[in-house]
This record gives structure tokens, sequence and C-alpha cells, in this order.
């Protein structure tokens, strides 16, 4: 819950930051000056995709981990995934 409440809230900033500029908040014009993660994140799709995805599929695999039987082929392979997914979630 904590994740999704600083996922919405750091995009509305940005949108908010930008809307007073009149420009849109994931163009080139609106993310000038900003730190270079945010820049790369708008600019690079796969890098963006791969962010956006992440983060859902770490909710649901946090989730499933939640309520897998530990040492279990689930519990394995919701580890498996979170080693590959908390990276971009936390990008994010």
């Amino acid at each position: 819950l904590i994740l999704a409440i600083l996922d919405i809230s750091s995009h509305w900033c940005q949108m908010y930051s930008t809307s007073s500029l009149q420009i849109h908040h994931k163009s080139a014009e609106g993310n000038a000056g900003r730190f270079f993660l945010v820049r790369w994140y708008y600019s690079s799709y796969p890098f963006f995709g791969y962010c956006c995805v992440s983060a859902e599929i770490t909710y649901v695999t946090f989730y499933v981990l939640a309520h897998a039987k530990s040492g279990g082929t689930l519990a394995y392979i919701g580890e498996l995934i979170t080693k590959i997914v908390v990276p971009g979630c936390a990008t994010k």
C-alpha cells in the first residue's frame, strides 16, 4: 500500500510541476534539468515499460509469497521473479 501511495504521489508531483509550465510531464522539455533517471525513465520506452510492469508484478508476487508455503515450488518461483522485478519497482 505504501508503494502504491508513493507511486501515485510522485507521479502527481511530476505532473503538477510541469503543468504549471504548460508542457507535458513526459516531454523532453518537461524533464529538462531533472535528475538523469527521470529523463531516462521518460525517454526510453523499454526502460519505462520494464519499470511499470515490474511494479505491478512486484505487488502480485508479494501477495503470492505471503500465501505460499515456505520451501514450496510456488515460493521458489516467487522468489526468483522477485529478484527480477524488484529493481524495476524500486527504480519507478
